[in-house]
């Protein structure tokens, strides 16, 4: 079996290290030596960050409780630069035999989530590689199952700190860890990982087995239920007849087969069947009621009626209608331009204008006289133009207050245009004109003349067209606004009135007299209303209080079975009601003997869940004992070099020598099954208490490391042949570090041993122990290796 040590490792932009490599040469025990917090423990960080893709310490010890990211990473000393940590792997027995693996990153690439020191990304971010060598950059990515072929390992990242590491601070994560977590780590430490899969499959597999048989049993218990005493009487042979004679239906009882066909859908069918017959006898009211539904969706529909009063009579000339009130406004907004005296400039049709009034004249020559004005108008004066306007002003203002007078029927003499008291509307009528003959004075000769040609044509023809036309405006074939905006009110709320109006007509209610005919505006409208709705109301027919209250069943009926075909429901008779219903419970004691032979398979195939239960039952305690047997084995085998190796690394403690390792098993009464529950580590003294309660933290790690040698010592496992162990001397005060030292080099000289401490006498200690038997050392002073660069900066200073 293939052994590997490290050789060579090349460190590059790795926490704070700029570029190192460090060589090893082969040698049994290398000391990593040099004053604390100048990169002892990186080492180890890169060693465990490559074969593992993370480092644990600073994985599991997060600070952070939120989700927030950071902006640099930890691992990366420059953040623009690639991480890159390669590791030369050698072969003990064959120094041909080699192999480079590297892992890399690039912190620039990262998100900020990423960069957390615990991010679960690990393994898809920091990529694992190849390379043909170490002086090589020709290198191929590989995944973490391949590195473990190469280096002959089963799951290096989860042996790594079982087997290879011991660390500084954390070394007791083992001890820490609960029970039953305790119990996991051990059965991958003796392979017998398989095996505890296959009991818990087995375990699993009986859990489905008991949910099984529970389900079955309810099953069981269920067809029971319905089975019953008519089980027992002859069964009768019943013709089929279908009962609702239509290819568009699927009905579920009347088919040849109905099924399934329990106790409780067989009443459900019955009781609609009943239903039906009800429907059948009740068929003429529950017509009526649905008439009466009718009707009073019409009464609660007051704009429908509106409607119908308002439009139905001039629904096919509305468009007529809208087009005569358009033309009618606009005939009205020219007749008021005109009235203002607003002619020229004006696109008016004074031909069609003198035809409408019925006045003799030539519209065109006079359309002529307008034109020779508005060109008389483009050479006055803008002064001019404004008095003019102000005059027209004036005067309109004038006109709309004598009319406003008029209609009010009230006597005011006041001022419309400044205010002041006049004793009459004649001395106010002459003052306004005085004061436009004195505005005059400013017209222009062009002005003037316009003047005076316009009120002679108003004098001569204009005058008579205003009158006739306010003749047209206001005679009986005008449209009324409120009549129009009326209608409006009413154009899309129905789409059919012939078949509104003949609705009415089949319930003998004649609305004709409140059906508008005259193109005004109806006032008593709310009244009309009200009146066809005491109408509708009236047409009601009242059924009897059975029928209200299956109305809606026997609606449900019509539709979904039905189609609300009437011949469909004529043509169903009393005789095929019963027979159908002999039918179906037929078909019930048909299928009431199939429970019975379904109640046969079920009890069969519980009888298969017991024997199979029984079996595992019989078969689970022999795997759970072989498994205990087995490990109960191994943890002897581990037992004894443990206590001898804890013995002699730990100082003497008021508990006694060394540390036992103590099984405890449990029993299951109703499986017969006996199986490890824990194992805890115990001092010699009598007591159950873990040792993790009672020793210091120097004694623990010290323990972790007499743990850590016994597991290679007995198992001696291949792939990476080396033990990793950071600065034991931290925990000098309870460690006996000349029998460490005697231990490491006597049992463990087949192994690399990659050691460090802060205390120079001690490295001299360690090397000189394993020199003196000509065993192949090593040392490295971390500060020179690793800031070789930094210290000769003249500027650098501790």
């Amino acid at each position: 079996m293939n052994k590997y040590i490290i050789n060579r490792i090349h460190i590059q932009n790795f926490k704070s290290v700029d570029n190192a490599i460090l060589s090893f040469n082969g040698a049994i025990l290398t000391v990593l030596d040099g004053p604390n917090g100048f990169g002892k423990t990186t080492i180890y960080d890169a060693v465990e960050f490559v074969v593992t893709g993370k480092i644990r310490r600073v994985y599991s010890n997060s600070i952070v409780t939120t989700t927030r990211g950071f902006t640099d990473h930890l691992l990366s000393k420059n953040q623009y630069l690639p991480t890159v940590i390669k590791i030369e792997f050698i072969n003990s027995d064959n120094a041909n035999d080699r192999c480079v693996i590297s892992r890399e990153f690039s912190a620039s690439t990262f998100s900020n989530t990423q960069k957390r020191p615990n991010s679960n990304d690990f393994m898809k971010i920091y990529n694992l590689y190849k390379y043909d060598s170490f002086e090589s950059d020709k290198k191929v990515r590989i995944s973490e199952e391949k590195m473990n072929e190469l280096l002959s390992t089963k799951n290096l990242r989860e042996e790594f700190s079982l087997f290879h590491y011991i660390e500084q601070d954390e070394s007791a994560h083992l001890l820490k860890k609960n029970e039953k977590d305790r119990m996991q780590v051990i059965s991958k430490l003796f392979n017998i990982e398989t095996e505890m899969e296959q009991k818990k499959l087995l375990d699993n597999v009986k859990r489905k087995l008991v949910a099984n048989k529970s389900q079955t049993e309810r099953q069981i218990k269920q067809i029971e239920g319905s089975l019953n005493i008519t089980l027992k009487k002859n069964i009768e042979k019943v013709q089929y007849v279908q009962l609702i004679k239509d290819d568009d239906l699927e009905i579920p009882w009347d088919k040849v087969n109905v099924e399934p066909l329990d106790k409780d859908i067989k009443e459900i069918y019955l009781n609609e069947i009943d239903d039906i017959a009800k429907l059948v006898q009740y068929w003429d009211e529950y017509k009526q009621q649905l008439k009466n539904n009718e009707i009073q969706r019409v009464i609660i529909n007051d704009l429908r009626i509106k409607a119908i009063i308002i439009f139905s009579e001039f629904k096919d000339e509305y468009s007529k209608i809208e087009d005569e009130y358009k033309k009618q406004e606009i005939l009205r907004s020219v007749l008021l331009k005109i009235k203002n005296k607003e002619i020229i400039h004006e696109n008016i049709d004074w031909v069609y204008l003198f035809d409408l009034a019925n006045i003799p004249i030539d519209g065109g020559m006079f359309a002529q006289r307008i034109s020779s004005l508005e060109i008389l108008d483009r050479s006055a004066s803008t002064i001019s133009k404004l008095v003019e306007k102000m005059n027209k002003t004036r005067e309109s203002l004038f006109e709309d207050y004598k009319q406003y007078l008029n209609d009010s029927k009230k006597k005011n003499n006041d001022c419309p245009l400044c205010g002041a008291r006049k004793n009459s509307l004649l001395e106010l009528s002459e003052e306004i004109e005085a004061k436009s003959d004195e505005l005059r004075k400013d017209y222009s000769e062009s002005t003037k003349k316009i003047n005076s040609e316009i009120n002679e044509i108003y004098n001569l023809y204009v005058n008579e067209l205003i009158e006739n036309l306010d003749k047209v405006l206001e005679g009986e074939n005008r449209l009324d606004t409120q009549f129009v905006e009326q209608l409006r009110q009413y154009v899309d709320v129905i789409s059919d009135y012939p078949k509104a109006l003949e609705w009415f007509k089949n319930l003998n209610i004649d609305i004709t007299e409140y059906i508008n005919k005259n193109k005004k505006n109806v006032i008593e409208l709310d009244q009309f209303v009200i009146d066809i709705k005491q109408k509708l109301e009236n047409s009601k027919v009242e059924v009897s209080d059975f029928c209200k209250e299956n109305f809606t069943i026997f609606d449900q009926l019509y539709k979904n079975r039905f189609l609300k075909k009437e011949n469909l429901l004529m043509s169903i008779h009393k005789e095929d009601l019963k027979q159908k219903k002999n039918y179906i419970e037929y078909l019930y004691l048909i299928q009431a003997s199939k429970l019975y032979n379904e109640h046969r398979k079920l009890k069969k195939r519980l009888d298969k869940i017991n024997d199979n239960i029984s079996m595992l039952n019989r078969i689970t305690p022999i795997l759970s004992e072989a498994i205990n047997k087995y490990r109960g084995k191994m943890i002897s085998d581990v037992e004894i070099p443990f206590y001898i190796y804890s013995g002699k690394i730990i100082q003497n403690h008021q508990r006694g020598i060394g540390v036992f390792i103590k099984e405890e098993e449990d029993s299951n009464q109703s499986t017969n099954e006996t199986q490890l529950k824990a194992i805890t580590f115990v001092p010699p003294a009598k007591t159950d208490h873990d040792i993790i309660h009672s020793f210091s933290s120097g004694q623990i790690s010290s323990t972790v490391i007499a743990l850590t040698l016994a597991i290679n010592k007995v198992y001696n496992i291949g792939g990476i042949s080396t033990i990793l162990i950071d600065d034991p001397v931290q925990t000098m005060d309870e460690m006996n570090m000349a029998s460490f030292i005697e231990l490491l080099r006597n049992d463990f000289n087949n192994k690399q041993i990659i050691l460090s401490t802060h205390e120079d006498r001690v490295s001299l200690f360690m090397r000189y122990k394993f020199q003196k038997y000509s065993l192949k050392v090593n040392n490295i002073n971390v500060k020179e290796h690793l800031y070789n660069d930094l210290l000769e900066n003249e500027n650098f200073s501790l």
